[in-house]
């Protein structure tokens, strides 16, 4: 006899599809090894005994360390001596992939490029992101750099927005949680960390005047989400942006930094303006740090204060926010003297390995069509490998200011997020290693874009064809071939769609491997059956090429996963650069995912009633 299900069946089975089938997995955070130290109890000893050295301290010296200058450091504040301390000096230096120019100390080679953030947060996978800030702290420490600038934790709500690479994707509780490891990696190992920008800095285009209005509950839960979760791990630093918040700068916005960042959140370190952000009416709205100083110079502050245009209590009170992070982390003993023009090697073998294994753990395998890959070498497989995106750079740190352009292989963005090479391993050179031998594969290659009947030719002849493809970003202010920081759009450059068609056309057996900032377009391609695999690579630093052959050779299983929605078209992003200055951005609570999201919310919960009402009926 068959049993009919009764209404209460229904609904039942219907929750039964939600939890077990429908609802995603929910998998308790691993937590890292080393374990964060830092405690309310530390903050206030810290702050205590900053209080202690800020009462000795007169106006000049109090006046020095509310603002800084620009030498080997990024931003730097001198030396002093009371009875109680002998303060060396505060030095501070770029960036969130490693320290950036490490040419400060003679010429770069001697620090880590490690893999960006977005490779960072496409891991998942909590020990590595902050053993990833653990050794760069420990090459900040090394050097005596008093505090990096980093993470950067903003919410990549614009597809094309030049910075998006130096964050973590964007869903405010990844960011927030990749952003929180990286914050106690980097002060686990000593060095201060500078999270940034706070907050709504979402493009480069216009940075200094565009107008971000949101409301108040899109402020929260999205774009100040990810800064609450790294003051509460701690961080010693916030950088305020240069960017308006509902009209009026976010450097000197006594609401975003007094009212909700200060007194909402608790947070106690030092607040330091991006460069240029502000200056007295900074001060007075919480601003703790002025850079790089020729804004508002330490004789203006004194200035402001004998005027009483700036308390005293107010200077003391920025000061010893500078200095309680520094006591924090124990600074004031044996730390490193700061190494200007003595070069020094700080990366060591075990932070190269990371940087392999964090590279190999953020690709992302878009595609495998019939379990293409791995690859196994093996005697007479020709590979032919094809596109300049594969080749080694030509000059590597020395051919545009602060990184920006393209000559070979991207490992990184553009600007002040940037790090150094101190060598590389291109992806050419990997797979010859890998894959070559008297006794191996037999690895052709054509390092060009534009050579479309040589690359026809060299692929047509190979078992298996790889085509390497690329486009960047970075930092303002800073262009390359007319990308003024954002990208003018999201294509992928140096005609890579054609390069492409071209390949696949004659090689049934075509990878693609893509090195960008972050989404592209791929609908050119994507679904042609000549194209086996793609591989988003990401920017993954130094040890980009052993990193992808590592996943193109089996060693290691790619088990990255996108932080952000690649559409099919630019226009289904739901948010573009504006580039009209003098037109406000209008922020919305939807990003990236969300705004995906509404649409397959939509289809599910029809989708809900569908076997809710099947189950009342059957």
């Amino acid at each position: 006899m068959m049993i009919q299900p009764s209404r209460r069946d229904g609904l039942f089975i219907s929750l039964l599809f939600v939890l077990f089938i429908a609802w995603p997995s929910f998998i308790q955070p691993i937590e890292a090894k080393r374990h964060h130290h830092i405690t309310p109890t530390n903050w206030t000893s810290a702050l205590d005994r900053a209080r202690e050295v800020v009462l000795q301290l007169s106006v000049d010296t109090l006046a020095t360390l509310a603002t800084g200058t620009m030498a080997q450091c990024a931003g730097k504040a001198p030396a002093f001596t009371i009875p109680s301390l002998t303060f060396k000096g505060f030095c501070l230096q770029d960036g969130p992939t490693g320290v950036n120019w490490g040419g400060w100390v003679g010429g770069g080679g001697n620090t880590t490029q490690f893999p960006v953030g977005m490779n960072a947060a496409q891991t998942w996978d909590r020990e590595l992101i902050y053993e990833r800030g653990f050794m760069m702290g420990e090459e900040f420490k090394a050097l005596g750099i008093n505090g990096a600038m980093g993470p950067g934790i903003n919410m990549g709500r614009v597809a094309a927005a030049g910075r998006n690479w130096e964050s973590f994707g964007s869903d405010p509780w990844m960011i927030g949680e990749a952003g929180a490891l990286t914050v106690q990696g980097l002060q686990d190992a000593g060095t201060i960390a500078i999270a940034k920008h706070y907050i709504a800095n979402e493009q480069e285009t216009s940075r200094f005047t565009y107008d971000a209005l949101i409301d108040q509950r899109t402020f929260y839960e999205v774009y100040a989400y990810p800064f609450l979760k790294v003051v509460r791990a701690g961080t010693g630093s916030i950088m305020c942006a240069l960017n308006k918040v509902n009209g009026t700068v976010a450097c000197v916005n006594n609401a975003v930094q007094n009212i909700v960042l200060k007194n909402e959140f608790g947070f106690k370190g030092f607040i330091i303006s991006d460069w240029q952000g502000g200056a007295l009416n900074g001060a007075l709205a919480g601003m703790d740090v002025a850079m790089p100083g020729q804004l508002y110079p330490a004789t203006t502050i004194k200035q402001d204060v004998v005027a009483g245009r700036l308390s005293l209590a107010r200077l003391q009170d920025m000061v010893q926010r500078v200095l309680a992070p520094y006591f924090l982390l124990g600074q004031d003993l044996n730390f490193p003297d700061q190494i200007d023009n003595n070069p020094k090697s700080v990366s060591t073998p075990a932070h190269a390995a990371h940087a392999r294994k964090m590279a190999a753990d953020s690709a992302v395998l878009l595609k495998n069509l019939n379990s293409f890959l791995p690859i196994f070498p093996s005697a007479g497989l020709k590979i032919a490998v094809i596109g300049s995106d594969a080749g080694p750079p030509s000059r590597r740190n020395s051919l545009f200011p602060f990184f920006t352009g393209i000559d070979g292989t991207i490992t990184q963005g553009w600007g002040s997020g940037s790090a150094p090479l101190p060598y590389i391993v291109d992806p050419l050179q990997a797979i010859r290693s890998r894959y070559g031998g008297p006794d191996g594969s037999l690895v052709s290659s054509l390092l060009s874009n534009w050579d479309l009947a040589s690359a026809s030719t060299i692929a047509a002849a190979a078992d298996v064809a790889i085509v390497f493809v690329c486009s960047n970003s970075g930092e303002g202010g800073f262009v390359f071939d007319t990308n003024t920081g954002d990208r003018n759009n999201i294509s992928i450059w140096f005609q890579g769609d054609t390069l492409i068609r071209t390949v696949s056309s004659v090689n049934a057996n075509t990878i693609v491997v893509m090195h960008t900032p972050g989404q592209v377009l791929m609908n050119a391609w994507n679904t042609n059956p000549n194209v086996k695999a793609i591989i988003w690579a990401g920017m993954p630093g130094q040890e980009t090429g052993n990193g992808l052959v590592d996943i193109l050779s089996g060693d290691v299983n790619p088990s990255g996963k996108l932080v952000y929605t690649i559409a099919a078209a630019e226009a289904d992003y739901g948010a573009t650069i504006n580039f009209s200055p003098q037109e406000p951005v209008l922020v919305r609570m939807i990003v990236s995912f969300s705004f995906f999201s509404r649409v397959f919310l939509f289809c599910y919960l029809i989708f809900f009633f569908f076997i809710y009402f099947i189950g009342i009926l059957y």
